[in-house]
């Protein structure tokens, strides 16, 4: 048994394949086999942040806040996600630069 085609976890996980075997005398007999093979998820997919601003954009990444915006106050909404399974598809966030005055 070969692979012919490419797997691809987050489409099928699994797959339950029959083999005929059968001889090649007069009264042919035949035996089946069924072989279940489950995919393994490989880490082939990058995690994916959705930002969605709540104040308008001076452009793609440039937001306009009011000095005096009280503290808690929501900027934006971002959702993360990744297709993987498992330990694969955990995800964890943090603030790379402005921590000091930013909060997720």
């Amino acid at each position: 048994i070969t692979l012919v085609n490419p797997l691809d976890y987050e489409s099928e996980q699994s797959y339950r394949l029959t083999v005929q075997v059968r001889d090649r005398g007069e009264n042919s007999l035949a035996c089946f086999v069924t072989i279940d093979i489950s995919i393994v998820d490989e880490n082939d997919n990058c995690p994916q942040a959705f930002i969605t601003f709540v104040n308008p954009l001076i452009n793609n990444s440039i937001i306009s806040i009011i000095e005096n915006t009280p503290i808690g106050d929501i900027l934006a909404h971002i959702s993360i996600s990744d297709r993987d399974s498992g330990l694969n598809g955990e995800l964890s966030y943090r603030i790379e630069q402005g921590e000091d005055l930013i909060g997720i």
